[in-house]
């Protein structure tokens, strides 16, 4: 039975295309050229070596779980200390804004007046 023989009788079996070459592969001596001798290779793939690479590709799927779950819950972090830096912000401004303010009047009833403080009361005041 040549490779494409192999493969397709393996497909048909149930197996996956890529783990009928692997299988194939394995075969040593010669192609098998019976139904019998290509179940005989395909059993002895599928033991230790098919349950091997299906633990690792499990193994992968879950690392690529919690990879995806750790990013996601760096977001949520990350947009969490966005708002509350953010919030912070807001109040620190709020309260010099509000020192500048009381200040301010204080040297306006002394005579003095500085542009540059009047436009940015009255810009961030609107």
């Amino acid at each position: 039975m040549n490779r494409k023989d192999y493969i397709d009788f393996a497909h048909r079996l149930g197996w996956t295309k890529k783990d009928a070459e692997r299988a194939y592969g394995r075969t040593k001596d010669s192609a098998p050229e019976t139904e019998v001798e290509v179940l005989r290779t395909l059993a002895l793939f599928a033991g230790r070596e098919l349950a091997e690479r299906q633990r690792l590709q499990a193994a992968q799927k879950g690392q690529a779980t919690r990879n995806r779950n750790a990013r996601e819950q760096l977001e949520v972090k990350v947009v969490d200390m966005a708002e509350t830096y953010e919030t912070q912000l807001e109040e620190e401004r709020s309260f010099w804004r509000g020192a500048l303010a009381r200040v301010y009047r204080q040297l306006q009833k002394r005579g003095i007046t500085i542009d540059f403080i009047e436009e940015l009361l009255n810009r961030r005041a609107g």
